[in-house]
């Protein structure tokens, strides 16, 4: 089997169920992880909690397709 760059890979990568499984996984994680912060705190503190959490999403959700990578597809 002989490998080959494809130009929507990363599309292609982002439209299986595999990967929105483990973005929906990510989110799920982030959302149980800062729900207790949320308790109690201020409204700029949520808003702070809420970019936060963002932000850790967005690092993990990139960390799995890398944001650079080249895309292989096998023939």
């Amino acid at each position: 089997m002989s490998d080959r760059i494809v130009s929507d890979g990363r599309e292609r990568l982002r439209s299986t169920p595999e990967y929105r499984a483990a973005v929906a996984h990510i989110r799920s994680k982030a959302d149980g992880d800062f729900a207790p912060l949320f308790d109690g705190a201020g409204l700029f503190r949520q808003i702070a909690l809420a970019w936060q959490r963002e932000s850790r999403v967005r690092r993990e959700i990139r960390a799995l397709a890398g944001r650079d990578s080249m895309y292989l597809r096998g023939r």
